[in-house]
């Protein structure tokens, strides 16, 4: 027998709970009525729950990936990355403080965030689900990094709409950052021209390039060093 169309807040079942919009059951599939659903979409149309409700399999706090690049940077301090992804939250917001300042922030679910620093600063992730949540750190720590010629593999990898190459450099430089194909065709140009001592992070979005892999080559006065990255379509 079908159940009756109802606010989904009021609806009751054992082994159930509901929250505002979001139903918790205690596992992938659960009988109600005699009637065993293994999917969303069969739930809605046995019970006729509230098309807006959200389905989690259990009533457990969200869970994620929390990482900052670089976690070290020189006295000078300079930007870092942070990326974060998470599953089973409803929301999430960016917390940290800067000299006197406090930033509190929403943010999506999964993504990235460029910040400069100048001293060392702890970044909290907060992830929220209407029964629980999870607070990430990340920290990076300024002045006892030592920079030299470096070039990082870029982030992330594979990639589909955009990346982060990062790259140090001790002096102030005549760089080049470009992309090739594996016949050493030039793909890209990111970097061309004079750039200041210290960390740097750039961030490409390919536009009309294929899937495949490639290559990505900085040259700094002397120092030269290549890396593979890969794009999936």
């Amino acid at each position: 027998m079908l159940i009756p169309a109802r606010n989904f807040i009021n609806y009751s079942v054992s082994g159930i709970t509901s929250t505002n919009n979001y139903f918790y059951g205690t596992g992938d599939r659960f009988t109600s009525n005699g009637v065993d659903y293994n999917t969303l979409a069969a739930f809605q149309s046995g019970t006729g729950y509230e098309a807006g409700s959200v389905w989690y399999s259990s009533p457990t706090a969200p869970t994620g990936t929390f990482t900052i690049t670089p976690d070290t940077l020189p006295a000078n301090g300079g930007t870092v990355m942070l990326h974060w992804t998470s599953s089973g939250a409803a929301s999430a917001s960016l917390s940290y403080t800067t000299g006197t300042n406090d930033t509190v922030i929403s943010v999506n679910l999964s993504d990235s965030l460029s910040v400069h620093v100048s001293a060392t600063t702890t970044f909290e992730l907060t992830l929220t689900a209407p029964l629980g949540s999870t607070v990430l750190t990340a920290h990076v720590v300024v002045g006892t990094a030592s920079t030299e010629y470096s070039l990082a593999q870029n982030y992330p990898n594979p990639f589909n709409a955009g990346t982060t190459i990062g790259f140090a450099l001790p002096n102030v430089e005549v760089v080049s950052l470009k992309v090739y194909d594996l016949l050493g065709r030039e793909i890209a140009t990111l970097v061309d021209g004079m750039q200041t001592s210290g960390v740097h992070l750039i961030q490409w979005t390919p536009k009309g390039i294929a899937s495949g892999v490639y290559r990505y080559r900085l040259k700094a006065g002397s120092f030269s060093k290549t890396r593979r990255l890969v794009i999936v379509r």
